[in-house]
């Protein structure tokens, strides 16, 4: 309780209080009050702050009928003393009720005091951003964050949970606010600034940005980012599923962004399993569609008995024998073809058998002797270089793909990194 006028009472320098984060919400837990410097108070102010302190401490375990009295208090506010006074009051009051609203105002009023010493403004304004992001006031809580950010404050439990840092919470109002260019934009700054590695929600928070803005090219900076740093199954197979998307690729690009689904063990739906099927070619690839459509039935998607999966399995299983015959004699007509597009169709047919080593020969043969596309011979190279575990090899390899396939030859670059590291 507050004394008569201009009487001297102590008062903390600055808001000492706890603050709890839990599940995204702060609460100001704790209100500490250490001796300090004699302050002074009028009359009307004293008076109108005991109205409200006489409930605090009454025992209550409600101060609902604080609220009424709320008003005159800040009303009677005539200096910094006051408001300071005013604001730690009001936090209490705030805290009990649970009123994010009332406790940003306090915190503002106790900054505007000026009694804040500056080595604790900033965690003053993540208190901010954090009440007013409950509030939804978006610009406010960024505006907050960022000074917080900008004096050095930093959450300690920021180290285990990337959801305290402030960073964090300002890419997630932008997604709550659907705001997806600022979201885009301000996790493009952060990873830039992050160094080589960052939280992943950062990253994932960046590609749903760019997913919903259409954007290939911020959503395959985002997704390699990913799958380097967080190589989970989840993100590679978003990622890959993003490219296919939003990529434009014709029917043999896409297969090899299946393929790699695949060996990512993130294949995961019906269409997913037809598209490969379909890429592939039961009549020109017959045993790696058999391979997936047996995958495809083992995962639910296919049943044994419906009339697309029978019809599949039977141009493959009629061709699967053949295919393997006709093998040696087209690795020999490409070696003595003039171009390589013999080699080119040689390899397709050899790594449909799982022949990785005649793949690799037959594709290195096509980019030698030409007249093939070349982007597609050298992905394949790659990829059959990989599938042997020469991923040194395979990394020099796909980076000589260009063009729109060039982005498919980063990502098996990516997985071949992966298997290296």
């Amino acid at each position: 309780m507050l004394r008569t006028t201009r009487s001297k009472v102590r008062f903390n320098r600055a808001l000492a209080m706890a603050i709890a984060l839990v599940g995204g919400t702060v609460t100001a837990s704790t209100l500490i009050a250490p001796a300090a410097a004699a302050q002074e108070y009028t009359e009307g102010f004293v008076a109108a702050y005991n109205a409200v302190d006489a409930i605090t401490k009454s025992g209550a375990t409600d101060f609902s009928s604080a609220r009424p009295l709320l008003p005159a208090m800040l009303a009677a506010i005539s200096n910094n003393d006051e408001r300071n006074a005013a604001g730690r009051l009001l936090l209490a009051v705030g805290q009990n009720q649970r009123d994010p609203a009332m406790q940003r105002q306090a915190i503002e009023l106790i900054l505007a005091s000026g009694q804040v010493p500056v080595e604790a403004q900033a965690q003053y304004q993540y208190y901010i951003g954090n009440f007013a992001m409950q509030m939804s006031d978006f610009a406010a809580s960024r505006a907050a964050l960022r000074l917080a950010i900008a004096g050095g404050y930093m959450p300690a439990d920021a180290a285990q949970n990337a959801t305290f840092d402030p960073r964090t919470q300002i890419l997630q109002g932008y997604f709550i606010e659907e705001d997806y260019a600022g979201l885009m934009a301000t996790a493009g700054e952060f990873v830039a600034a992050g160094g080589p590695s960052v939280p992943e929600q950062w990253l994932a928070y960046g590609l749903q940005a760019a997913i919903e803005l259409q954007d290939l090219d911020n959503a395959s900076m985002f997704s390699q980012a990913l799958v380097r740093q967080y190589p989970t199954n989840r993100n590679w197979g978003n990622a890959l599923r993003t490219i296919t998307g939003l990529g434009d690729f014709d029917d043999q690009a896409n297969l090899d962004l299946l393929r790699l689904m695949r060996l990512t063990g993130t294949i995961a739906s019906r269409n997913e399993f037809a598209s490969y099927v379909e890429a592939a070619d039961p009549r020109i690839m017959s045993n790696e569609v058999s391979d997936v459509l047996a995958e495809g039935l083992a995962a639910g998607e296919f049943t044994a008995t419906e009339t697309y999966y029978t019809e599949v399995k039977g141009i493959a299983d009629d061709r699967m024998a053949g295919d393997r015959a006709d093998a040696p004699i087209m690795v020999r007509e490409a070696r003595a073809a003039a171009n390589g597009r013999d080699a080119l169709l040689a390899g397709n047919l050899l790594y449909s058998l799982d022949d990785f080593a005649g793949a690799e020969e037959m594709f290195a043969l096509a980019v030698s002797k030409g007249g093939v596309d070349t982007p597609t011979a050298l992905t394949r190279l790659g990829i059959a270089q990989i599938r042997q575990g020469n991923n040194a090899a395979a990394i020099e390899t796909l980076a000589q793909v260009t063009g729109p396939r060039a982005l498919i030859a980063q990502m098996w670059s990516l997985y071949a990194a992966g298997q290296a590291g």
